[in-house]
């Protein structure tokens, strides 16, 4: 039974990559919708650009935010980004 001992060393050696996987993958979407929100916020100040579009855009990318799941330790990310996500929608409407 030697190499049932190296098999439960491979699964556990493996669990730090997954978390690690799990993390960049998670990390590169919130920067991804991050540079969303970060182009949306630089159209709102060219004039041909239309508020009510994009805030239309906001709500979509909101709503492509909430269907994550994402584990406890990354919620306060997602938060944060919602709550940017929010504060750029309040700015569109008092303009």
């Amino acid at each position: 039974m030697a190499g049932t001992g190296h098999h439960h060393c491979g699964v556990a050696a493996a669990e730090p990559n997954r978390a690690a996987a799990v993390r960049v993958r998670i990390r590169s979407r919130v920067f991804r919708w991050y540079g969303q929100l970060r182009q949306i916020e630089d159209r709102s100040g060219d004039s041909e650009e239309s508020a009510p579009g994009l805030v239309d855009e906001l709500n979509k990318l909101e709503a492509r935010v909430g269907k994550i799941n994402v584990p406890l330790s990354y919620a306060d990310e997602l938060y944060a980004l919602r709550d940017h996500i929010d504060q750029v929608r309040k700015r569109l409407l008092r303009a």
